[in-house]
């Protein structure tokens, strides 16, 4: 076994499950009522407490079902927590049938029958799907009810407002239960001691002309279409990123709306994206260069290595590379990440002494060779700040175009607009832009336009 192969096994996991999400049932044509749930949980003592707490159940799983851990994993397992969530304090038996009971109710469903979940090897469970919409269909005025009630907001005290819809998010890695249930003066504490420097540090120097941009681009937007800015510090990291309401998938009572509805409804005609927008931002701020779209980051990083790995498996394994603090450490991570194929292969005695003193050195060295030429292309910060400056670059493109009379938007790195521009070149004007913003802040350190082969 040699790289390539897990490689291949990281990209073939990857297709797994995205079919997966596209075959997940979200709606099973079963409608609920109060009746039928009676009858076929069935609910026999203290019918009323117990159907308000299954509706409630029920409603908490509907609004979390596609967030969160519950979307990595592409379904529902149910632990201890799940219950508690909704003042469920039950043995591990009343959780068994309150499961059986949802199934019998056709409330969830089985994906699989023997899911690993967490790192340990004996971590196995039922995964199960959801009829959501089924859900919300048969309640609609309940579940709206539940969703205003049970907003998930930070608490007050651990908000810091840096300017009009810019606000950072400050936790403590050992205290976020706390933070997100209650107020606190261990949360106060963390807010009043915030140094705001901290984002004017992470953000070279920009995020006074991100906050002229972003004043000025929702200025006649209504609340659910302005853009805003999140930055969330846990310690001395600190991370952050634009986002809109509109970028979450569009939805009223009954079902979800895609974007295909929601540019028409917007009249948003044209669509034009970045495309590989992290190695290429990466590679601006590290060199200066601005690569036109027919540049292909993943290709070109296979064929430097010399290992002539698909595109799609490079692309697969580039945020590892990218995002690893080391070589070192992105290559054991990725090794425990296929595990299971390790030891299929080499599973005890010589076989996985060979891995160990043959083999997996001589993947490390091919690993390496990847994970040097990604710094080569896009340097050695390894941090997400790259995130900010996607979404500073973004901004300016939606600011530029709005000074031109067109309207835009941006999920991410997809624009929509609705009049037709030459926006790749409003694009690398944009990168030129923040280049040189950013060079502004290391004084004579970045000097001059950016090179563009557009």
């Amino acid at each position: 076994m040699d790289l390539n192969a897990l490689i291949k096994n990281e990209y073939d996991k990857d297709v797994e499950r995205n079919k997966q999400r596209l075959e997940i049932m979200t709606y099973s044509g079963q409608i609920y009522t109060d009746d039928y749930l009676i009858e076929h949980f069935p609910l026999k003592l203290k019918v009323e407490e117990r159907l308000k707490k299954l509706k409630e159940l029920m409603f908490f799983l509907a609004s979390s079902y596609n967030i969160g851990d519950v979307k990595q994993n592409h379904g529902i397992y149910f632990t201890k927590d799940t219950f508690l969530k909704v003042g469920l304090d039950i043995s591990g038996m009343q959780q068994s049938n309150w499961i059986k009971g949802m199934k019998n109710c056709g409330i969830l469903y089985v994906i699989n029958k023997h899911y690993q979940f967490g790192h340990g090897d004996d971590n196995f469970c039922k995964l199960y799907g959801l009829n959501r919409l089924g859900i919300i269909k048969s309640y609609p005025h309940e579940y709206q009810k539940y969703l205003e009630e049970h907003k998930d907001k930070p608490t007050a005290d651990t908000v810091v407002d840096i300017a009009e819809n810019i606000t950072v998010e400050v936790f403590n890695k050992k205290q976020k239960q706390t933070i997100r249930s209650g107020l606190t003066q261990f949360n106060k504490n963390l807010v009043d001691n915030f140094d705001k420097q901290a984002v004017v540090d992470f953000t070279k120097g920009t995020i006074s002309d991100f906050k002229r941009m972003l004043d000025e681009y929702n200025e006649d937007k209504s609340e659910y279409n302005k853009k805003r800015l999140r930055f969330k510090c846990e310690g001395d990291k600190i991370t952050g990123r634009a986002y809109s309401k509109y970028i979450a998938t569009e939805n009223d009572e009954t079902r979800e709306t895609d974007r295909t509805v929601w540019c028409q409804q917007n009249g948003l005609k044209y669509r034009y994206d970045i495309k590989s927008a992290v190695p290429r931002i990466s590679h601006l701020l590290s060199t200066g260069e601005w690569k036109d779209g027919d540049f292909d980051f993943y290709q070109e990083i296979s064929n430097r290595s010399g290992l002539k790995f698909p595109r799609e498996y490079m692309k697969s394994v580039h945020m590892r590379l990218r995002f690893g603090k080391s070589a070192d450490k992105s290559f054991s991570e990725f090794c425990f990440s296929n595990s299971d194929l390790i030891k299929s292969n080499y599973p005890s005695g010589e076989a996985y002494e060979r891995w160990l003193t043959v083999v997996k050195p001589a993947m490390f060295e091919d690993w390496k060779k990847l994970y040097n030429i990604c710094e080569e292309l896009e340097g050695k910060d390894h941090s997400s700040s790259v995130f900010y400056f996607e979404s500073y670059l973004e901004l300016y493109v939606v600011w530029k175009l709005k000074q031109m009379g067109i309207t835009a938007y941006n999920i991410y790195d997809e624009f929509y607009y609705d009049k037709e521009c030459d926006i790749a070149s409003i694009i690398a004007e944009a990168a030129n832009y923040m280049y040189n913003k950013v060079g502004t802040y290391y004084g004579s350190f970045r000097k001059g336009n950016v090179s563009s082969n557009a």
